[in-house]
C-alpha cells in the first residue's frame, strides 16, 4: 500500500497506522479474506492514512477520497475492509 500510494501521489507526507486491531471482531469475520493477502498482512484490514500532497491541491475532498479507494481497489478485492483517510494538498486543506 505505502509503495503504491507513493508513486502514485509523490506525497509530501504519507502515514499508514495498522488499527485492525480496534477492530478485533472485524477481523475473526473476515479471515478467509485476511489470508487471501498473505501471512504476512493476516488480520491487517483496517487502517488510517494521512496524506499530504500536491496532487490534492484544488481537488474537492470527495474527489480525494474517490482516488486514494481507486488506487486501494486491489488492496480492497483481497481483504482490506476500511480505510480511515485524512487527504490535503500541500497549499489547501
Amino acid at each position: 500500500m505505502h509503495a503504491l500510494l507513493q508513486a502514485a501521489l509523490n506525497p509530501a507526507h504519507l502515514e499508514i497506522r495498522d488499527t485492525s486491531a480496534r477492530h478485533s471482531k472485524h477481523v475473526e469475520m473476515r479471515q478467509e479474506q485476511t489470508q487471501a493477502r498473505g501471512p504476512h498482512q493476516k488480520g491487517q484490514t483496517h487502517y488510517e492514512v494521512t496524506i499530504i500532497a500536491e496532487k490534492f491541491d484544488g481537488m474537492p475532498l470527495l474527489a480525494r477520497h474517490r482516488f486514494v479507494q481507486e488506487l486501494l481497489a486491489e488492496e480492497f478485492a483481497t481483504g482490506l475492509h476500511a480505510l480511515q483517510l485524512h487527504l490535503r494538498g500541500e497549499k489547501t486543506s
